[in-house]
């Protein structure tokens, strides 16, 4: 029996990322104990991080039920005194740790693998990204002017599933959520406090975004077991597996993003970009009513030679036996749902498999 093609995926746009990313923030204490921090006086005070925020998750109508995981931050300091241009020092850059959720629901940070000392009453610039191990070459940060600094990043992967943030804000002090504002990069350290020294950040997503949701036919699951084993996003394109970014970031204290154009991207290397977004032999078994969800995120520019690849094993029901009939590759083009997709922004693609989508234009599954 012949079947017309049906892709069965359909495309919801996420007008922010803030929409899909805004999980817990964090606040409160670093959850450092002592012992935590490397030997040796300190210096100065020890900077802790109040509460980091990622970009959209200060609108309560923005929640994001499958947000990506968060990672350690890379901080870099530049003291506010001195010429032009200025670049961080190894001692004023440091790891803060993501070390979980509290029993408040929010996120601990600490400061126990590279810490950060600031000098009461002096100003510092602080930049950063996170994940702080995402970078396999350490990025170039140099302040140019009073108003302008610039981020330089290279052999970045262009498919992964991790949520690549820059620093876009900061803000003295444990603030609450959403406080530390966009475009304002001015720490200054207290003269006198007993309260500790703590900064709150606000990151903002490098990368496009994609989640797939993944439902079987509600007909077709009466007489098929369907077991989703491998889910890869993949580039179509060669040439397009690393990724060199340069960022000018504009720094005013008025809300105004300060990524004021779009990075500077280079797509290169050898090769095919590609990323299981799932990879298990088990497989998960597909839901009529329940969608499994999984996340990509890719370099802005590489939408349009994007595809999903999709193995499943499929069991026969009408049987009782759940005896195997086989294992079926489908692969989607994403060009026209994903060629215009800028970073920060998400994509919801709904997938509902039926044996159309398994089997196109081939006679398949002669059952249904």
């Amino acid at each position: 029996m012949k079947r017309y093609i049906y892709t069965g995926i359909q495309a919801a746009l996420l007008i922010g990322w803030g929409c899909m990313m805004a999980c817990c923030s964090s606040s409160g204490d670093d959850g450092g104990q002592p012992g935590d921090y490397p030997e040796g006086p300190l210096e100065g005070e020890l900077l802790r991080v109040g509460s980091v925020t990622r970009s959209g998750d200060e609108d309560p109508q923005n929640l994001d039920p499958n947000p990506l995981p968060w990672g350690d931050i890379k901080l870099y300091m530049i003291p506010g005194e001195g010429d032009y241009p200025k670049t961080p020092t190894s001692a004023n850059t440091g790891v803060i740790a993501y070390n979980g959720l509290g029993d408040d629901g929010y996120i601990i940070w600490n400061t126990s693998q590279l810490r950060l000392e600031v000098k009461p009453g002096r100003d510092y610039y602080m930049f950063g990204y996170m994940p702080a191990d995402f970078c396999t070459a350490e990025p170039t940060v140099q302040q140019t002017s009073a108003t302008s600094a610039t981020m330089s990043f290279t052999n970045l992967p262009t498919v992964t599933n991790e949520d690549f943030c820059i620093i876009v804000g900061v803000k003295e002090g444990k603030t609450p959520l959403g406080i530390a504002d966009q475009g304002s990069f001015i720490y200054h350290a207290p003269e006198n406090t007993s309260n500790g020294y703590y900064v709150s950040l606000l990151a903002d997503h490098l990368y496009a975004s994609v989640e797939f949701r993944v439902t079987i036919d509600h007909d077709y699951n009466v007489l098929r077991k369907v077991m989703l084993t491998k889910m890869t996003l993949k580039s179509s394109a060669a040439g397009k597996t690393l990724l060199d970014t340069q960022l000018t970031l504009t720094m005013n204290d008025q809300g105004t993003h300060p990524i004021a154009t779009n990075p500077v991207n280079t797509l290169k290397n050898e090769g095919t970009a590609l990323f299981d977004l799932y990879n298990n032999t088990d497989g998960v078994e597909l839901s009529p009513t329940v969608a499994q969800s999984f996340t990509g995120c890719f370099a802005e520019g590489l939408g349009e030679d994007l595809s999903i690849e999709c193995q499943y094993d499929i069991y026969d029901r009408v049987s009782g036996a759940l005896n195997k009939i086989e294992t079926r590759t489908v692969v989607n083009g994403l060009k026209s749902l994903l060629q215009n997709q800028r970073r920060g922004r998400k994509k919801v693609i709904n997938m509902k498999v039926d044996p159309t989508y398994l089997y196109q234009l081939s006679d398949g599954d002669v059952d249904k």
